[in-house]
């Protein structure tokens, strides 16, 4: 908890350190992409700021009991959920962006800056997810963050869900967490 902070009116951000292949800073999952949230919708929200300058792709976030979630690359975001994979173009790396990944039981989205890149259709009673325990007993609903030497990752303000934010509601939270102000009191 190191980092300058990414959203307006907090104090620091989290900078992730290489971890060798394990996540860095794991959270509880709440159900997002796990079977015990199946039939549940979710919406996982998180400021980050990224720097990737790999040629390979790496898991930013998902579930530990599983290889869902968003990956990166030099280029591009990623979203994977069970055999589905799909991909967006990112302009440019290294700025402050508002992730939402948006779970229901029908589709997966990926928002970035309140823009979906990203749309899976899926249907829950047929797809894979992680259990909620693992052979062992252990408890698997948990979200990692993962970084690596060449993606360089800062998180800010996680937050899950019990329901899906739509559009106008992530772009009031984009506008806001830059702290712009409105158009009419900077002509004033």
């Amino acid at each position: 908890n190191r980092g300058m902070p990414i959203l307006y009116g907090s104090n620091h951000s989290t900078a992730l350190l290489y971890n060798d292949e394990l996540p860095s800073v794991i959270i509880p999952g709440s159900g997002f992409l796990n079977s015990i949230g199946r039939n549940n919708t979710y919406t996982l929200e998180l400021w980050l700021n990224i720097d990737s300058l790999s040629p390979e792709i790496h898991r930013v976030f998902g579930p530990i009991g599983s290889t869902d979630g968003v990956y990166v690359d030099a280029e591009r975001f990623y979203l994977k959920i069970a055999d589905n994979v799909k991909s967006a173009n990112i302009a440019e790396w290294g700025k402050p962006m508002l992730l939402h990944v948006i779970y229901t039981p029908t589709h997966v989205s990926l928002l970035v800056n309140s823009e979906q890149i990203i749309s899976i259709q899926i249907d829950s009673a047929s797809i894979t997810l992680p259990s909620k325990n693992s052979s062992g007993g252990k408890d698997q609903d948990w979200i990692g963050f993962y970084a690596f030497s060449d993606v360089v990752i800062s998180l800010d303000c996680i937050s899950i869900y019990p329901y899906e934010v739509n559009k106008i509601l992530a772009k009031r939270r984009w506008v806001y967490g830059q702290n712009v102000e409105y158009p009419e009191n900077l002509n004033t």
